[in-house]
């Protein structure tokens, strides 16, 4: 799907990992860019979903850095490291009217082996439990 904006900084906006999605991967053949939002995530009490996987294990530590200046700000965390390096990372923000929870994931494939680091924000009225659930789909 096609989108003619300049930008995909919706719910992430005043997030550090904002600046993930200001479009600098756009026709970038490693990294693939999900953006759901409105009625195709209403089933999972969710209002957007985006992500990125990118296929470029040059890009681990600047996403990693990104998802820690957020990670001090939020509410509840799951994280696993290896070594010094984050290979996981679940982060719960309690929100406000506009964004009532706001989720970060966080996961570094290339810490064992694969090819790949993938960043998700989601916002909307699921719960953590809700959310996780979701994921391991």
């Amino acid at each position: 799907m096609m989108f003619s904006l300049p930008t995909f900084a919706f719910g992430q906006k005043g997030m550090s990992i904002n600046k993930l999605f200001d479009g600098r991967y756009r026709g970038n053949k490693q990294v693939t860019e999900t953006l759901v939002k409105g009625k195709k995530m209403e089933a999972f009490d969710l209002d957007i979903y985006h992500s990125l996987a990118i296929a470029d294990a040059s890009q681990a530590d600047e996403v990693e850095r990104l998802v820690l200046e957020d990670a001090k700000k939020a509410d509840q965390k799951e994280v696993s490291y290896i070594g010094q390096k984050l290979y996981y990372g679940f982060y719960c923000f309690n929100g406000n009217t506009l964004h009532p929870f706001r989720y970060i994931f966080y996961l570094n494939k290339t810490l064992k082996g694969g090819k790949e680091v993938v960043v998700i924000y989601m916002d909307g009225n699921a719960n953590r439990i809700q959310v996780r659930k979701m994921l391991k789909k």
